[in-house]
């Protein structure tokens, strides 16, 4: 799989910033949480206009470490942790590493859309299947 290229966004509002497929760097992320501009349980997220996303945990590649030259094309790259983490990268909290090649980064989620559905009028079923029938109480 080859690296996700994307450009550094500039700072913006959560409603610029959390879209289908953004890398959202966790210190930004952390700061519309802060300012109430999204709702974070967990991996879903939800922005203050109704939009709700799925993150992923992921890191943007800024440069090997020592200054040389990048081998594997890595730089400006964002790739999932996971990813990394089975193909043998090893990680802190600033850098990931593939043997002796080390990368500075920054983390952060990737955000995947979850579909929204209509909304109902009052009184529709749902699609959460067949309601126990209700026992008296004694």
């Amino acid at each position: 799989m080859s690296p996700v290229r994307q450009t550094v966004p500039p700072a913006g509002d959560a409603t610029e910033r959390v879209v289908a497929g953004a890398f959202v760097p966790e210190q930004e992320l952390m700061g519309f949480v802060s300012t109430g501009a999204v709702r974070r349980a967990g991996i879903l997220l939800e922005t203050a206009d109704g939009r709700a996303f799925v993150l992923q945990e992921a890191v943007r590649f800024l440069g090997r470490f020592d200054g040389e030259t990048d081998p594997f094309g890595l730089v400006g790259a964002v790739e999932p942790v996971a990813s990394l983490l089975k193909r043998g990268f090893v990680m802190n909290s600033e850098r990931v590493a593939l043997g002796k090649l080390v990368y500075d980064v920054v983390f952060g989620v990737i955000c995947h859309p979850l579909p929204t559905r209509p909304p109902q009028p009052p009184g529709t079923p749902d699609d959460s299947g067949p309601q126990p029938a209700s026992r008296p109480r004694r």
